[in-house]
């Protein structure tokens, strides 16, 4: 009877936690598409209008940067919750596809080089390394978000790593035989402390020790976009040294649908 009442409960729980999520991502989507899209149109209009108004006035141009840069702060916001809706759409899944994780990545890092100059980007490609059946869209803002931290944490440069692996588990240990696609994302950058290690994927953290204020939402949507993938992402982290994310992949032996490959 006991067990019985257990299993009520943890199906009302798992009800609770679905409608709160789909709470979530309506709001995300509808806050972020009008924040980003009409409101942030509008916004902007009229400040190029005032720009005009204050040309020659020092005081007033200086203030016309500062709006500039706060809308610039709201636009990756709104962007950010429209990520989080993407992220907590189940129906995401219908456009998944073969993705070749090399080519992905290798994207990602040219644009990151473009934006930081003063990083050095140490490319340590496995061999081995199988497609990987998922989502595009998420998996490339996964990614995106890790560049993005691991910039921001080497804001007077340092040396990034990307380093990725096939790792196939012993019979002994179980698993459908695939394995799993291991990601590392390493940075020299300032780490984060201990007691931080554990919060930095829950939503709203956001780490302001190298004077760069992020949404928040970043690294919560990675997480959840890479558990919808069913893996597994961890952190491993020393103060003054740097961090490295560790993304892992199921590699998928079937693929239930057709795809094409990146």
């Amino acid at each position: 009877m006991v067990r019985i009442e257990r299993g009520f409960e943890w199906q009302e729980l798992r009800r609770r936690k679905q409608q709160a999520e789909d709470e979530l991502r309506l709001l995300a989507r509808e806050v972020g598409h009008d924040i980003g899209g009409t409101t942030y149109f509008v916004l902007t209009q009229r400040v190029q209008a005032l720009s005009k108004l204050v040309e020659g006035d020092s005081e007033g141009e200086r203030s016309i940067e500062v709006i500039r840069q706060i809308l610039a702060r709201i636009k990756r916001l709104a962007d950010d919750l429209g990520h989080v809706a993407v992220a907590l759409d189940s129906g995401e899944a219908w456009r998944w596809e073969t993705l070749d994780l090399h080519r992905l990545l290798e994207r990602l890092v040219q644009e990151f080089s473009y934006g930081h100059p003063d990083v050095t980007v140490v490319r340590e490609w496995g061999a081995d390394i199988p497609p990987i059946y998922g989502s595009r869209a998420q998996l490339e803002r996964t990614f995106h978000n890790l560049l993005t931290n691991a910039g921001r944490a080497m804001s007077d440069g340092g040396t990034l790593v990307l380093r990725t692996r096939h790792e196939v588990p012993l019979p002994s240990q179980g698993g459908d035989g695939g394995g799993w696609v291991a990601v590392d994302v390493k940075d020299t950058g300032i780490g984060i402390p201990p007691e931080m290690q554990e919060r930095i994927f829950r939503i709203g953290f956001s780490d302001w020790r190298n004077g760069k204020k992020g949404s928040g939402l970043g690294l919560y949507v990675a997480r959840r976009n890479i558990e919808n993938h069913g893996g597994r992402i961890e952190v491993t982290s020393a103060v003054g040294e740097g961090t490295r994310i560790t993304v892992r992949l199921p590699v998928q032996s079937e693929i239930a649908s057709p795809g094409t490959t990146v």
